[in-house]
């Protein structure tokens, strides 16, 4: 009994230690986010349409349940569900038919855009890294395209708390609140003008986001590999005075 609790209780120490490290990690992240992203003498002030083209879904050619259709027989359509935490997440998602994924070529999603909610939960956002097969939008997302300054860079400035303040101020009313494209299209941001500061800044964001999921998936390995110990030690099948 004393053995099984020690084993099972160093896991749950090593649990807690990835989580306090995954917290810490994002707190450094806000604060470098706050001190790189704020505008700086020299930076250039534009409209959010300025530096990319914005599409969403047209009203009429919305989708209806009939539309929806099974995995592997249509595309993705995205939804503010698959955004978590800035990240694509397709563990559950919504697929529609062929034909309506074709009928709006301007909102098929590509590696490289930048998906953003406008509906609902507004303000979330994520950088398009990897789809694992033809994508396409929702009504309440739209999407950035033809993006003419480094795109982690824009994602990360979407996602800052100054910009989501700053969204928050200017909601619409009502039961659920929305952008329309042309606010979002009229948002300012500051950025640097030179291409090199642009990368230079994205790629140290992007650095601490790699440790932060290499963190993640740490505590995913071992929070899986507990519920396996448990498993084996908890009803007999792995006896540790036999080990």
């Amino acid at each position: 009994q004393q053995a099984i609790a020690e084993v099972l209780t160093d896991t749950d120490n090593l649990i807690q230690a990835l989580e306090k490290q995954i917290a810490k990690k994002r707190l450094i992240k806000q604060g470098v986010m706050q001190k790189l992203l704020t505008p700086k003498e020299g930076w250039v002030k534009k409209r959010l349409g300025d530096v990319c083209s914005i599409y969403g879904r047209i009203g009429f050619r919305g989708y209806t349940i009939n539309d929806i259709v099974k995995k592997h027989e249509g595309a993705i359509s995205l939804s503010p569900s698959n955004i978590i935490d800035n990240k694509l997440d397709f563990s559950k998602c919504t697929y529609i038919s062929w034909d309506k994924y074709n009928e709006s070529p301007e909102i098929k999603v590509y590696e490289g855009d930048i998906v953003f909610v406008k509906t609902a939960s507004i303000g979330k956002t994520a950088l398009v890294k990897k789809l694992p097969q033809e994508t396409t939008l929702n009504p309440q997302l739209i999407v950035f395209k033809d993006i003419k300054i480094n795109n982690a860079l824009l994602s990360y400035f979407l996602s800052f708390k100054d910009f989501q303040n700053h969204i928050k101020a200017i909601l619409v009313g009502g039961v659920v609140p929305t952008l329309s494209q042309t606010q979002i299209a009229n948002f300012l941001i500051s950025y640097p003008n030179s291409k090199l500061e642009q990368d230079e800044v994205a790629g140290f964001l992007m650095d601490i986001d790699s440790e932060i999921e290499n963190l993640e998936q740490k505590l995913a390995k071992v929070t899986f590999l507990k519920q396996g110990l448990m498993q084996q030690l908890l009803t007999g099948k792995i006896r540790l005075n036999q080990l």
